[in-house]
């Protein structure tokens, strides 16, 4: 994309045609020009890449190998192998940190115990497995969102709309709040003799949604409905109820940070079982007195097993060893900055061997957890939008800052250590404390419960046992 001091082109036109607050709907003209520099910008193809390579397409599969020709310049080589093989680290790193952040059931805290009652049934497991995937949504993308809606049941309810198939359109450069957004998907429509791929826009902007297709260019207007509809009335939110979740600030996919050494693990290990297979490149024949011409020498090895050559001639055999060792190490190195800059953590590394501490453990963790931090900072933002809507739903009067969220992060811990460290905070901080750093305790609350039920049958059972003796 061309830049206009140092501002990216497609940003630039979306800064451009930012509404006013009195506008109306979008200009089709405005909408066109927007959606056709966004299916040509930079900011949809990194996306993209973080998805295909997600799911194991990657570059080295277009892979061709080159030899110099004749003329000097690089041809396609058809007879030399090619490996394309996808050691897929960076899919493994976008579930181990989606996983480490969003795997637990997140805790919702108020002081009104009647609001977590309400809530809970808001946010259930349905969600929480929504979110999950929106989590992973923004590693791949750099942003996902949030729609909420009422259903055809008239259920209030949550769907996903994945980052490159959403323009957002934002109020400041910040990208703190949302003015409008442009949904652009595509669905297949069965047209009486086989499917049509239909390419659909849908624009949200605080006067409802507007519907569209594409063929480069807008169709006309041909549906307008409102957010909510009761009896033959319609309504629409004082909010626009689509909630971004970004990765962090900028944006940006995860795969822009470690595509270059995803690509280098990828030749290397491709490129060491060429070596291994390419018996005719690792050995060089000397030949003398060949009687034929060169182009055959090859072919006839090959063929019949043996090289012809006169009474003085002979063969001599020069090997090229592939050092295994050598690709080892520059395979290590390229995992271990693979890692680093993923912001992940080696499930098989050093720290694990031997005596491991709770110490070690953390020390592993702790790029991962930095990083979830940061993702944990942006859910909670986002997650607070999500709880002003719940309120209107509910019609309740709770404060949303009132409402604490907790994420549980999904770390590994040396259990024995932990119960130990529980035992000692006996009589120096609070039962209630103890019981949720537990590692055997999934939730505390209902812990505390049946430690309360013990309790109480215990000291019913000693009553009990007095009342017999007095009874003697």
């Amino acid at each position: 994309m061309e830049l206009i001091k140092g501002v990216n082109m497609f940003e630039f036109i979306k800064n451009l045609f930012r509404r006013k607050k009195d506008m109306n709907g979008v200009p089709i003209k405005e909408l066109e020009l927007i959606i056709r520099n966004f299916l040509a910008s930079e900011e949809l193809k990194n996306m993209q890449l973080g998805d295909n390579y997600y799911k194991g397409k990657h570059d080295i599969l277009n892979r061709v190998r080159k030899v110099i020709g004749k003329d000097g310049n690089l041809v396609p080589a058809t007879n030399l192998t090619n490996n394309k093989i996808v050691d897929n680290m960076f899919t493994n790193a976008v579930d181990q940190k989606a996983d480490y952040l969003l795997s637990k059931t997140p805790s919702l805290s108020s002081k009104d115990e009647k609001d977590i009652e309400d809530l809970n049934k808001i946010f259930n497991s349905k969600f929480f497995k929504l979110l999950h995937s929106i989590g992973k949504g923004a590693y791949l993308n750099g942003i996902a969102f949030l729609y909420i809606y009422y259903n055809e049941k008239s259920e209030f309810s949550f769907k996903k709309f994945k980052g490159t198939e959403v323009i957002p359109i934002w109020k400041d450069n910040e990208h703190t709040e949302l003015d409008y957004i442009i949904r652009i998907y595509k669905t297949k429509k069965f047209t009486g003799y086989d499917y049509k791929e239909i390419t659909n826009v849908e624009v949200y902007t605080l006067n409802g949604i507007d519907y569209y297709t594409w063929n480069n260019g807008l169709s006309p207007l041909f549906k307008h409905e409102n957010y909510m509809k009761v009896g033959d009335k319609e309504f629409n939110w004082e909010y626009l109820p689509v909630i971004p979740f970004k990765v962090d600030e900028t944006e940006l996919p995860l795969i822009m940070k470690v595509k270059s050494i995803q690509d280098a693990i990828n030749e290397v290990i491709s490129d060491f079982k060429n070596d291994m297979e390419d018996n005719s490149r690792t050995t060089i024949l000397v030949v003398k007195n060949y009687n034929g011409q060169g182009g055959t020498l090859r072919h006839n090895m090959n063929l019949y097993g043996y090289i012809p050559v006169g009474s003085d001639g002979g063969v001599d055999k020069l090997t090229i060893e592939v050092n295994a060792g050598n690709y080892e190490s520059i395979l290590k190195i390229l995992k271990k900055s693979f890692i680093e800059n993923v912001k992940a953590f080696d499930a098989k590394s050093e720290k694990l061997q031997g005596n491991v501490n709770q110490m070690n453990i953390q020390s592993m963790y702790s790029d991962i957890d930095l990083d979830a931090t940061a993702l944990e900072r942006e859910f909670k933002a986002s997650l607070k939008i999500v709880l002003w809507f719940v309120k209107q739903h509910l019609k309740a009067n709770f404060n949303e800052d009132d409402i604490d969220i907790i994420f549980n992060k999904d770390i590994l811990i040396n259990e024995s250590q932990a119960i130990e460290d529980c035992q000692k905070s006996v009589g120096i901080i609070s039962t209630e404390t103890i019981v949720a750093q537990h590692p055997w305790v999934n939730d505390s609350k209902a812990e505390l419960e049946k430690i309360k039920k013990e309790k109480e049958s215990s000291i019913e059972e000693i009553d009990e046992i007095y009342e017999g003796l007095n009874n003697e």
